[in-house]
């Protein structure tokens, strides 16, 4: 073999090497969209762009960078953050975007002022300063972050709120918002299902029964049948996500704070027959 048709040979195997690298890092970093916040693959697909049903994805879900907030003081630490625009820019105008960017930003900021009045942070005295560790580079904490969901007709945030004060341990909590995607109007649970039906205890029925089997033997009966019965105040932690109505337990709520907090997702097919029509 020539000198020149060895040169040529390396030359053609080189670019083929060089065209199926670039095959395998088109599919994988291009053609598969990615949820940047934790690096798992979208499998889903919504109406407004973006991808619904994954956790921790509270930026790229949503198609729009978070607003964050900070307040850091001698003893404190305040971390904040919520959309900055929401889906509903493109479903149900500019205005009604607005006004529920302002809603989250609200519930934010509010509760975050309350975590600082309630601890009593502008009025801690030497003694507790010194008793709490204060002197020593301990802090209060506050935060919050959000995960965005949407199913064909509505688009819902969870935010998850985490507060410290330096307790046996510290507390956690959900705040959930679901808005209609045509008006952007923020949904009740009731507004979910049929006027006069006994939605709630439908729901304090299903998720009574899917609470016990996920705690087994550690469940508590009394905390669990508490926590589920049919009221709408045990059930005001909900999202809509794709095909699925799913309701958030915090701590303490069905069981011990060891357990951690309760989900349980439930079909929209297994509620047909008592659910609003506009949300089938």
């Amino acid at each position: 073999m020539s000198p020149q048709t060895r040169t040529f040979l390396y030359i053609a195997i080189v670019a083929v090497i060089i065209l199926i690298l670039g095959g395998i890092a088109w599919f994988f970093f291009i053609k598969t969209p990615q949820n940047s916040q934790n690096g798992t693959t979208a499998t889903s697909s919504n109406p407004f762009g973006g991808t619904s049903g994954t956790t921790g994805g509270n930026i790229a879900d949503a198609g729009a960078p978070a607003s964050k907030y900070e307040d850091h003081g001698k003893y404190y630490d305040i971390d904040l953050q919520y959309p900055s625009a929401t889906p509903l820019a493109s479903t149900a105008g500019a205005q009604a975007d607005a006004k529920v960017v302002q809603i989250l930003k609200d519930f934010s900021t509010n509760a975050a002022a309350g975590f600082k009045s309630d601890s009593g942070l502008d009025s801690l005295t030497a003694e507790d300063i010194k008793m709490q560790g204060l002197d020593s580079g301990r802090k209060y904490a506050f935060s919050d972050t959000y995960q965005y969901y949407s199913s064909p007709k509505t688009v819902s945030y969870l935010f998850s709120v985490y507060s410290d004060t330096l307790g046996a341990h510290p507390n956690s909590y959900f705040e959930a918002f679901t808005f209609d995607a045509k008006t952007g109007q923020k949904l009740a649970l009731s507004n979910l299902f049929a006027p006069g039906s006994s939605y709630l205890n439908t729901l304090s029925s299903l998720t009574r029964a899917s609470i016990t089997q996920q705690l087994g033997a550690d469940g508590d009966t009394d905390m669990i049948s508490s926590g589920t019965a049919p009221s709408a105040d045990n059930f005001q932690d909900f999202v809509l996500d794709g095909s699925n109505l799913v309701i958030y337990f915090p701590p303490y709520q069905v069981a011990a704070y060891a357990a951690g907090p309760q989900t349980v997702k439930i079909p929209l097919s297994q509620l047909s027959s008592i659910l609003n029509p506009s949300y089938k």
